[in-house]
């Protein structure tokens, strides 16, 4: 499966921990070179490094992969929060479940959502 490549994210989330490339590479338990060359866009990033790095740096997928430049999926919450009911208890655990899940797993998780939704639009 091909992999993702990185803007200069990860360097700079990196540096923001004050953090060499060895450090990461030993706190990760990959090469020094693997990190380099994730950090220069010579190598691609797999699910699993994704997962990985944004659960360390506590930041969103999309964050890390350049496509946002929120640092968290925050907004989603907030939306919910200014809705007219609040967040429900019942929200608030499935937020929790899915807090460390994987991209994959996650639009799994919308798909399933989207067709319980569809079930619920056919009996109106």
């Amino acid at each position: 499966m091909g992999g993702v490549k990185l803007p200069n994210r990860l360097k700079e989330l990196r540096n923001e921990k004050g953090l060499t490339t060895r450090e990461l590479a030993e706190i990760y338990g990959v090469s020094h070179a693997s990190i380099s060359r994730a950090e220069t866009g010579d190598r691609n990033l797999n699910e699993d490094d994704i997962a990985f790095f944004t659960k360390f740096f506590n930041v969103s997928a999309d964050y890390l992969l350049g496509i946002s430049d929120n640092r968290t999926n925050t907004i989603q919450v907030i939306d919910m929060t200014n809705s007219k009911d609040g967040v429900t208890p019942i929200q608030m655990e499935v937020l929790k479940k899915i807090d460390d899940l994987n991209v994959k797993d996650l639009e799994q998780i919308m798909d399933y959502i989207d067709f319980i939704k569809s079930k619920g639009a056919n009996k109106k």
